[in-house]
């Protein structure tokens, strides 16, 4: 709950630098990459 009061507030970060120095490449959120979240009846 703290995380989502802090990103609503406008409390974010550049991850570029994650991306860079971890040599991971950014997914972008899109129904297609989030569809593992939807639950199955």
């Amino acid at each position: 709950p703290d995380q989502f009061e802090m990103l609503i507030e406008g409390n974010v970060c550049d991850s570029r630098a994650f991306y860079r120095d971890f040599d991971v490449t950014p997914r972008p959120f899109t129904p297609e990459n989030l569809a593992y979240l939807k639950r199955v009846a």
